[in-house]
């Protein structure tokens, strides 16, 4: 099977560093993780700055992006299955229709990420911050979510079946349900 091809996107938002963009985009461009993880390996103290990156439609599957900050970066339809982005910082990330199944995501910063229509199934969020996030439409099924923080986050139509939480889980002040129309427009007056 032949991987999907990751042409070059415009990055006029990127305030990252260039070398870990483009170390990254290498790898996503031959479908190649081995490199970028040999590289983490190597160099474990520092923390990927992928600020604004434009990363849409990346092949991301198995990346290791642990501590990564990706603030603001636009990973819509992204490919990150079993990705490692414990403690990424992903505050504001689009990653709508993104393909997150089994990611780790323990303990990263979500507050205010679209994650509209993601596929989070079987993820590891325990201790995540989704605080404002936006999970409509979203597949939670089989998450891990011990310890996650919820509080505003929007789960309209989410699917939650077999989703663990405990007490130590924040969800004050759920948004369940939206009024009527498109959801997408409610969504960005919350």
């Amino acid at each position: 099977m032949e991987r999907p091809r990751f042409p070059r996107r415009d990055q006029t938002s990127f305030l990252g560093d260039r070398s870990h963009l483009d170390r990254l985009l290498e790898g996503a461009e031959q479908g190649e993780r081995k490199r970028w993880n040999a590289w983490r390996r190597t160099h474990p103290g520092i923390r990927p700055d992928l600020r604004g990156a434009n990363l849409s439609r990346a092949d991301l599957r198995g990346f290791d992006l642990k501590r990564a900050d990706l603030t603001g970066a636009r990973l819509h339809s992204a490919q990150l299955w079993s990705a490692y982005l414990h403690r990424a910082k992903l505050y504001r990330t689009g990653l709508t229709g993104a393909a997150l199944r089994y990611a780790n995501l323990s303990g990263a910063d979500l507050r205010s990420a679209n994650l509209v229509s993601a596929d989070l199934s079987w993820a590891d969020l325990r201790g995540a911050d989704l605080r404002g996030a936006l999970l409509i439409d979203a597949n939670l099924n089989s998450a891990r979510l011990q310890g996650a923080k919820l509080q505003t986050a929007a789960v309209v139509g989410a699917n939650v079946w077999d989703i663990k939480i405990d007490k130590k889980t924040e969800q004050d002040d759920l948004v369940l349900n939206y009024i009527s129309g498109d959801p997408l427009e409610w969504a960005s007056g919350l």
